[in-house]
């Protein structure tokens, strides 16, 4: 099963269902402030899910903003609560360093 989710000119979001238990979550471009609020109506469909695991894939993804990394707390937060979890993969450099930074990889695994 697949969903996609867009700002009117291309697809940002796609949700591919991998498993009872894990739903994967491919972004798509740039996630700055004008289009995390696509993002954050996704996640938290999907923290409001039964998935056990919700992996974020931003492969495609160059850039981040600090409320895009706050929506992947938010539903992080609430996942640990649960027993479940949230994992980050595909990074790119320049992603990845920006999640170091905010030592993002002390709370959510991050797959390179």
């Amino acid at each position: 099963m697949s969903t996609e989710e867009s700002n009117g000119n291309s697809s940002l979001l796609q949700t591919v269902h991998l498993s009872d238990n894990e739903v994967l979550l491919l972004v798509t471009g740039s996630m700055t402030s004008d289009r995390v609020h696509i993002f954050e109506r996704s996640i938290r469909i999907l923290c409001k899910s039964a998935y056990a695991t919700i992996t974020i894939d931003l492969s495609e993804v160059g850039e981040i903003s600090s409320l895009f990394v706050g929506h992947i707390l938010e539903c992080h937060k609430q996942l640990i609560s649960e027993n479940r979890r949230i994992r980050i993969r595909g990074c790119t450099q320049s992603v990845t360093e920006v999640l170091l930074l905010m030592h993002i990889d002390k709370s959510i695994e991050i797959e390179r």
